[in-house]
């Protein structure tokens, strides 16, 4: 044989490959919940931005332009008008030739009326007028509803418990509710011991009643007594009867 076959050459330690691995799989429980699909959530932009920026934004240039020339929006107009305010130039009050504002939209601390009484500011302008001119022209005055020609019930719209029936009343309360209760059964019981007092008198004097004299039965004219029954002693039918004769 050949030195090949015999003999080997001894090179040291060689470096071994170590061996290769399966991946481990992930468990199914895991894969159920994880989420299905892989595309990820988008953004919360209402985070950071303003519905319709665009548009209110278009809308303040435009009305900046507007302002410039003296002319505003019907809010504003109003506003201005409400405080005497020029509408060309804010900082001028307007001309005294014009109407003043009512009292009332100027003075929010104004005093109250009652529109259904006769003392009515609104009707002032109305006062001696012919009332049929008002009736055709719908300026007459509106006449009180009839529901609110009704008394309010004198009745309290709600029953309110005692203190003793919260949900967590104080001890004196509570003891005072249980006072109250109790002094109800009482009376409850009184009565009843009452009634069952006459019954028993009244049933002990029908016993000792009926075991000396008998009970008299109306229905069928027969007097029981204890050792037996007594017949009557007239006829039923008879025309004598009512005259108190007997057989």
């Amino acid at each position: 044989q050949p030195n090949e076959g015999l003999f080997f050459v001894d090179t040291g330690k060689a470096n071994k490959r170590a061996p290769r691995k399966r991946p481990e799989k992930p468990l199914h429980v895991e894969l159920v919940l994880q989420p299905l699909s892989r595309v990820p959530p988008p953004k919360d932009i209402t985070s950071h931005q303003t519905p319709n920026g665009r548009k209110e934004k278009r809308r303040r240039e435009f009305w900046a332009k507007k302002a410039q020339k003296g002319i505003f929006p019907r809010g504003e107009r109003r506003l201005r008008a409400r405080l005497g305010l020029d509408p060309k130039n804010p900082q001028k009050p307007q001309n005294s030739t014009q109407k003043p504002p009512e009292v009332g939209r100027s003075n929010p601390q104004r005093g109250f009326y009652d529109i259904w009484g006769d003392s009515n500011p609104l009707d002032a302008p109305l006062a001696g007028q012919d009332p049929w001119y008002l009736q055709q022209t719908k300026r007459a005055p509106v006449q009180r509803p009839p529901r609110l020609q009704a008394k309010p019930s004198p009745l309290p719209p709600v029953e309110v418990i005692g203190q003793g029936g919260s949900y967590n009343p104080p001890f004196e309360e509570h003891q005072a509710l249980l006072q109250k209760a109790l002094q109800v059964e009482l009376r409850r019981t009184r009565e009843e011991q009452k009634v069952e007092r006459r019954l028993k008198v009244t049933g002990e004097l029908s016993s000792q009643v009926g075991g000396k004299f008998g009970v008299w039965d109306t229905k069928f004219g027969i007097q029981t007594q204890k050792f037996g029954f007594w017949k009557p002693k007239f006829r039923v039918g008879d025309p004598n009867l009512g005259s108190g004769t007997q057989n």
